[in-house]
């Protein structure tokens, strides 16, 4: 959900405004109750009546477990507390489900991409300096930049699924604070001309 009216506010590009998307409380509750349905399953599996263990649910338990955890760490508890997941200002694009800070001077273009079983799809976003970017990668983001890098040809791909609101409208609040700070480096650029 966005902070604050229905209407999107304009951001302002000396960077008092910023438009804020909150965590997608729906979303998110969903795929942990699926993660928790497949968790139960497998176990249940793991440790049939019979007595006897079996490995393969139990790694799959296991695995489940895992990913609930990592879910409700990185969307579940942060969509509880009403906390933002996606901020746009004057300078920046802050997404904290990634943790990702991305300059505006650094992005060349933005454009909607869909993937996987995302009802919402998400946004590739095509860098002027790929590696002023992928430097700031810990080792966990770097190969799923060079997965996305090579399916989409630009190493940042941001998923909308746990971010509220519909696709357009948080594509359009990019697509502005982008064409904002073109028209702001344009205009300082031919002031240092003229």
């Amino acid at each position: 959900m966005i902070e604050g009216s229905e209407a999107l506010p304009e951001p302002d590009m000396n960077n008092s405004t910023s438009i804020k998307f909150k965590y997608d409380l729906l979303s998110s509750s969903i795929a942990g109750v699926v993660l928790s349905i497949v968790l139960l399953l497998c176990l249940k599996q793991a440790f049939p009546p019979s007595g006897v263990p079996n490995k393969v649910p139990l790694v799959l338990s296991i695995g489940s477990a895992i990913g609930l955890i990592f879910l409700s760490y990185k969307v579940l508890v942060p969509a509880l507390f009403d906390r933002t997941a996606l901020e746009l200002n004057g300078e920046q694009m802050v997404n904290n489900i990634s943790k990702l800070t991305i300059k505006w001077n650094n992005v060349k273009s933005i454009r909607q991409v869909r993937f996987g079983a995302s009802a919402k799809g998400g946004v590739a976003i095509d860098l002027l300096n790929t590696s002023a970017f992928t430097n700031h990668l810990n080792l966990v983001q770097m190969p799923f930049c060079y997965i996305t890098d090579v399916f989409y040809g630009t190493p940042l791909v941001m998923d909308l699924e746990y971010i509220s609101g519909k696709r357009s409208e948080i594509f359009d609040a990019m697509q502005s604070c982008l064409h904002k700070t073109k028209a702001k480096v344009r205009a300082e650029a031919e002031h240092e001309r003229g």
